[in-house]
């Protein structure tokens, strides 16, 4: 490997997030200077994850809550990242690029199952804060244009069939030139047919609706003044209109929504896919 490869810049990565169960060394890896300090509950932790197969030993909420926004907090001071991918991910990679949709793209191939990605001078939608209810404040300049933006992009996404499953704001960088761009499609999937029902299509892309919906309406609360201080039923008001939002952006990008309503996708959110129509 010639000199220039920004892995001999690197130094021992941390694992920032994992899967569910915590068995083996998934998820993603971030490289930090060596001036960045780490908390002793997390440097526990992982000095755990990377003893054993089966580290998951049971610990508080408040800690492992502790443990995640330390994960965030490190996140945010690296560069280089290293994910795991599969042929699945690169193909919907390849098809979202073939639509012109943002997605993050590996600067290295590193042989076994990994890649490595650089962050680049792209933002995030939002950045970790511990005094606020939820660990995290929005940092967007235009809320209007970006919620439309990202209204835009669920759409596109979903008319190409992909469904990215994890579309959180955490998962969503704004390029310099205030594009979107998609990153960690672990979770993603790709279909190569038209949702047949209701149902197909609630179990396709109602997750995706769900935290859009829910985000975008943190946001327009958030620039009216604290979340927590509306009144239940405004709020709830401005969640379904955000829902009822999508849903016509998808009937006119030609998506068959199926008569798809906000109730529809706030039951099959907390039912776990179980919806009964």
């Amino acid at each position: 490997m010639g000199s220039s490869s920004p892995r001999r810049k690197l130094v021992f990565p941390f694992r920032i997030s994992t899967n569910k169960r915590g068995h083996r060394q998934k998820g993603t890896f971030a490289f930090l200077p060596r001036d960045v300090a780490v908390s002793p509950e997390l440097l526990q932790r992982l000095s755990r994850e990377n003893s054993s197969r089966r580290f998951g030993l049971r610990v508080s909420g408040k800690a492992a809550s502790a443990v995640a926004r330390e994960r965030q907090r490190l996140a945010e001071q690296s560069d280089f990242f290293i994910k795991p991918v599969n042929a699945r991910i690169r193909s919907i990679r390849e098809r979202l690029t073939r639509a012109n949709i943002l997605v993050e793209k590996p600067i290295e191939d590193l042989k076994n199952n990994t890649e490595l990605f650089r962050r680049g001078n792209y933002k995030e939608v939002v950045v970790p804060d511990s005094r606020g209810p939820h660990d995290y404040v929005f940092q967007v300049k235009n809320p209007e244009k970006f919620a439309q933006r990202m209204r835009e992009l669920v759409t596109r996404i979903h008319l190409v069939g992909v469904a990215h499953n994890h579309l959180h704001m955490r998962n969503v960088l704004v390029t310099p030139a205030g594009k979107l761009q998609l990153i960690d499609l672990s979770k993603a999937r790709l279909f190569q047919r038209p949702a047949k029902n209701k149902l197909d299509f609630l179990r396709r892309y109602g997750n995706d609706l769900y935290q859009v919906a829910l985000a975008l309406f943190m946001l327009r609360a958030s620039s009216r003044g604290s979340t927590y201080t509306l009144e239940r039923e405004k709020a709830y008001s401005l969640f379904v209109h955000e829902l009822e939002t999508l849903v016509r952006m998808h009937q006119k990008a030609g998506i068959p929504t199926f008569g798809v309503a906000p109730n529809d996708l706030i039951n099959i959110h907390y039912s776990g896919g179980r919806f009964v129509s």
